[in-house]
């Protein structure tokens, strides 16, 4: 199924809630709240922040206890933790119904993550919005990288735009984040319909 996550700025932005709560309403399926600096506190605060009956669609990626005071759907590793994670913790996340996931920055890594994994961001795909100069070092026009997709459940991150998204798609992806294009812009909500429509329309 065709899916659009969004990230979090990693720092606190103006009218942060009352943006996700738009989305939300819009459709956002799936928000990842990457905020590296956050204490627990902070993160509480932000979960508060977000309406009751869309905490569901967040996943956190830090402080993951916070997930099952918030009934959240999944947690997230970032590369370093996910290779000091020993199987059982992955496994104790899995009973407790949550999805898990991770980053991967090349073909090789993404084909050798656990099977505790659901699936991987990978990029940047395009030239990045929110981080200058981090710029795509995959062929993702590659058949080494299509066999891939047929057989990991990849989300395409880097440069995802109203712009960019058509060619993600003609990449073979179908589940995309969106982090720049929503924080770096004065139009979040239209980005994301327009990225919206794209993958509903393709």
């Amino acid at each position: 199924m065709n899916t659009i996550t969004i990230i979090t700025h990693p720092e606190q932005i103006a009218n942060e809630s009352s943006i996700l709560q738009t989305l939300f309403e819009n459709g956002l399926e799936r928000l990842h709240i990457r905020k590296p600096d956050y204490t627990p506190a902070q993160i509480q605060k932000y979960l508060d922040g977000i309406a009751p009956e869309y905490r569901w669609k967040t996943v956190v990626h830090q402080h993951h206890f916070l997930a099952v005071d918030y009934d959240c759907s999944g947690v997230h590793f970032s590369v370093e933790k996910r290779m000091a994670t020993k199987p059982e913790i992955f496994a104790k996340h899995k009973a407790d119904n949550f999805t898990i996931s991770t980053s991967v920055h090349n073909v090789a890594e993404a084909a050798s993550v656990s099977d505790a994994i659901d699936y991987s961001f990978i990029g940047p795909v395009f030239h990045s919005i929110s981080k200058p100069g981090y710029s795509p070092k995959i062929d993702f026009s590659s058949l080494e990288f299509k066999q891939l997709l047929h057989t990991t459940a990849l989300v395409a991150v880097g440069g995802i735009s109203p712009e960019t998204i058509d060619q993600a798609l003609d990449y073979g992806f179908n589940s995309f984040a969106l982090l720049g294009t929503i924080w770096n812009s004065h139009t979040p909500l239209q980005n994301f319909i327009a990225c919206q429509k794209s993958v509903h329309l393709h």
